[in-house]
């Protein structure tokens, strides 16, 4: 029997508390957890790392450019195009919520998130 390696997942988000936390609670459950606070980073590490799947935020850090139009460029890219996308944001109007699937992502839900609620859809579009 192989050894199985952990789903990688990528969290992409500039409250670093917010990350640092849902790495830990991520990590406890078995998956290989990189972050990165805004999305310059974000596509470094997407394109290096190749994660199985990304968790973004709508609202970056000044200078940045906001998660729908980080999701839309990770969709045109050759080496991210097929990586699931899941919005995690605190950005709770219907609006922002189509702004997300249009931009490409596979789900969009919404802060505070229920952690058991987000280990079902990642579990989901990993098919852990």
């Amino acid at each position: 029997m192989g050894v199985v390696m952990p789903k990688t997942l990528l969290l992409v988000d500039d409250d670093a508390d917010f990350l640092e936390a849902l790495e830990g609670f991520l990590t406890q459950r078995g998956f290989r957890v990189l972050t990165a606070t805004g999305t310059r980073e974000g596509l470094k590490t997407a394109r290096e790392e190749k994660p199985d799947l990304m968790v973004l935020d709508v609202n970056m850090g000044q200078g940045q450019e906001d998660g729908y139009a980080f999701c839309a460029k990770l969709k045109q890219d050759d080496e991210t195009f097929d990586t699931p996308v899941i919005f995690l944001s605190g950005n709770t109007e219907a609006g922002d919520m189509l702004r997300g699937y249009y931009a490409g992502a596979h789900e969009y839900l919404t802060k505070p998130v229920d952690r058991e609620n987000l280990l079902r859809h990642l579990r989901k579009f990993l098919g852990a």
